[in-house]
C-alpha cells in the first residue's frame, strides 16, 4: 500500500537523515515522535529503507530511477515534502555588489525568456509536478520522500 505524509506521522516511525543535510531539521519538526538515524549519503539511506531498517528518508527527483534499480522495495509519496531554498553568496565588496546585481538580471531574464522553463522541463519528473519559482536570486525546488 502506499504511504502517505499522515502515515509517516506514527510515533516511533524511524527516518533516515542524511548528515550535513538540511532536510532532517525538517523531518524533526514535522515528525517529532519519529526515531531518527543519521546516514552519510543519500544511497547508504535508500539501502536502509529498502533493508527496512529504517521506514522512510528524503530523496532528490531526479535520483528515482537509481533508486529503483538498486533497492526494489523503495516506494515513493508522490507530493512534495518540502521546498528547499538555493542560494548564492558574493563577496560584500563593489565587486560583489555589482556581481549579485549583473546574476539578478541575469535569472530574471532567464526565467522572462522562458528559458528556465525549458531548462526546468528538461529535468522534471514526468510522473509528477514539481514546483519552481524564483525570487531575488533564490532559486526553489522541491525535494520528497522515500518510503
Amino acid at each position: 500500500a502506499d504511504k502517505t505524509f499522515e502515515d509517516l506521522a506514527e510515533p516511533g516511525t524511524k527516518f533516515g537523515i542524511i548528515t550535513g543535510n538540511e532536510w532532517g531539521i525538517q523531518l524533526m519538526k514535522y515528525y517529532p515522535d519519529g526515531e531518527f538515524q543519521m546516514y552519510n549519503s543519500f544511497p547508504d539511506a535508500y539501502a536502509a529503507v529498502n533493508e527496512g531498517i529504517i521506514d522512510a528518508s528524503t530523496a532528490f527527483i531526479d535520483h528515482r530511477d537509481e533508486i529503483e534499480s538498486a533497492n526494489p522495495n523503495v516506494a515513493y509519496i508522490n507530493e512534495p515534502f518540502m521546498t528547499i531554498g538555493f542560494g548564492f553568496g558574493m563577496q560584500k565588496s563593489e565587486k560583489g555588489n555589482a556581481l549579485l546585481a549583473e546574476f539578478n538580471t541575469f535569472l530574471k531574464q532567464y526565467q522572462e525568456s522562458g528559458e528556465i522553463d525549458r531548462v526546468f522541463n528538461k529535468w522534471k519528473d514526468p510522473l509528477r509536478d514539481i514546483s519552481f519559482s524564483y525570487d531575488e536570486g533564490i532559486c526553489r525546488i522541491n525535494a520528497e520522500l522515500v518510503c
